[in-house]
């Protein structure tokens, strides 16, 4: 089931004018306000379900960004690598960044 925000978004992407309110995340309850005509329902669930995927697509993404270390600490760990000579996925750079893939893999 869509949320509110994506049935939105998505009568928002066809048309940018689209002015309307919903709730429940139901297609059924949406109201079109101050004289906007309306969007076919079809077409509106057809871009509702490309929101939910690209939402779904998103999230991992979003998980990662929130996991990896400050770009300062990133850099130091990779300069350490350097120093140390594992420029390669023994390095604590690689690994760091490696355990935050694998605990959020693409879908």
């Amino acid at each position: 089931m869509a949320t509110n925000k994506q049935i939105v978004d998505a009568a928002r992407a066809i048309d940018p004018k689209a002015d309307l309110s919903v709730s429940g995340g139901d297609v059924n309850t949406i109201v079109w306000e101050n004289g906007y005509s309306g969007i076919d329902i079809d077409v509106l669930k057809e871009k509702i379900v490309e929101i939910e995927t690209r939402d779904i697509n998103n999230r991992y993404q979003t998980a990662r960004k929130r996991m990896y270390p400050p770009f300062g600490d990133q850099l130091d760990s990779l300069y350490k690598d350097i120093l140390t000579g594992k420029l390669d996925s023994t390095g604590e750079f690689a690994r760091g960044i490696l355990a935050v893939k694998q605990a959020h893999p693409k879908p």
